[in-house]
């Protein structure tokens, strides 16, 4: 369980208490607490999405600002994570560990009637590509920059120069450029 979680699920039982309560001043020493936990809660949802846009590998948090003026330290995220573990009573994990826990699980409900065989190497695979997840993404990213820059250099070419692009074999400027251009024909073309 997350800790953004394990507040949310106090937050809630709160709010019920809070429907149900009919002493106001209970009411408002309820509410007041509702405020404080509130506040807590938007500052770890604040942190975590920090945390979210520095990881970002597929650029879907790029877009989420924090509400909070002062986000969190990373030492008040942990004593956070401690104490609400203790009102728990089991360990927090953070963002990160909790989503992998979740993806590996998911995994293995697919991969249940499988042989033994087949399901460590999905294991494997699994391993490998969430090791691996920023340096695919990054990857990812500079293709879709160099596949911009492609697209760009095509779409400013004159009808001449996208002719001879096309066609390099009928370039001369080609032939000279590079001074011995040969044409390599397959079995088919003879």
């Amino acid at each position: 369980m997350r800790l953004k979680d394990a507040i949310f699920k106090e937050l809630d039982s709160l709010s019920d208490q809070l429907l149900v309560e009919t002493d106001k001043k209970k009411k408002k020493e309820l509410y007041k607490e509702y405020k404080k936990l509130r506040k807590i809660h938007r500052a770890v949802l604040d942190k975590d999405w920090t945390n979210l846009k520095k990881n970002d590998i597929n650029g879907a948090y790029s877009d989420l600002q924090p509400h909070s003026k002062k986000i969190i330290s990373d030492k008040e995220y942990a004593e956070l994570m401690e104490k609400w573990s203790k009102i728990v009573g089991e360990k927090l994990l953070y963002p990160e560990e909790q989503e992998y826990l979740d993806e590996k699980n998911k995994l293995l409900k697919r991969i249940e009637g499988r042989t033994e065989e087949e399901k460590k190497r999905s294991i494997d695979m699994f391993e490998y590509h969430w090791t691996h997840r920023k340096e695919i993404a990054e990857d990812r990213k500079r293709l879709e920059q160099e596949h911009k820059e492609y697209v760009k250099m095509i779409n400013n070419m004159t009808p001449e120069e996208l002719e001879k692009f096309y066609e390099p074999e009928e370039d001369t400027e080609r032939e000279k450029m590079y001074k011995s251009v040969s044409v390599v024909k397959t079995n088919d073309e003879e």
